[in-house]
């Protein structure tokens, strides 16, 4: 009878397999834990991850965000952002194909959702000019409580009950 593996080259075998296991439990975020818990860690991240849609909103010209407000409850982030040129300039709905009925200054909000240790854009929406709450679309869904701006009753919501702007 043919001995596959001895004695010692399974513990050494078992000695390798607790190594990669002990390995991957170091590299490998506890259930619950976030990676990117630090704030500015996530604002990067959330604002990356928003910059296609931005972009390909305004016809490809590139972005940069002035005011912003990120709203953060687990898995869940909620974002409001003004867009401007990247060398600070406004934008003018008016001459973007599609959007003249956009708020000015030209605002987008958007909900994300973290997977795997990665934001993902689950929607986003330019702010209308004629509305008093530019978060009503979001409303509708199953999302945390707290997660999206209160409705103040006015159009202009910026750090209604939340983080200062």
């Amino acid at each position: 009878m043919t001995r596959i593996s001895s004695p010692p080259t399974r513990r050494a075998a078992a000695g390798l397999l607790v190594g990669l296991l002990a390995g991957l439990s170091l590299a490998t975020p506890a259930l619950g834990a976030d990676p990117l818990a630090a704030g500015q860690e996530v604002r990067r991240v959330v604002l990356e991850e928003i910059t296609p849609y931005a972009e390909w909103q305004v016809g490809g010209d590139a972005v940069a965000f002035g005011r912003t407000e990120i709203r953060r409850i687990g898995e869940f982030a909620h974002v409001r952002t003004v867009l401007t040129r990247a060398d600070g300039g406004s934008f003018d709905p008016e001459a973007i194909v599609g959007i003249s009925w956009a708020a000015r200054p030209l605002t987008i909000s958007g909900v994300l959702r973290q997977r795997a240790g990665r934001w993902l854009l689950l929607a986003t929406e330019v702010e209308p000019a004629d509305t008093r709450d530019p978060d009503a679309h979001f409303r509708r869904w199953a999302l945390p409580a707290g997660l999206l701006p209160p409705d103040c009753g006015h159009r202009q919501n910026w750090g209604c009950g939340g983080p200062a702007p």
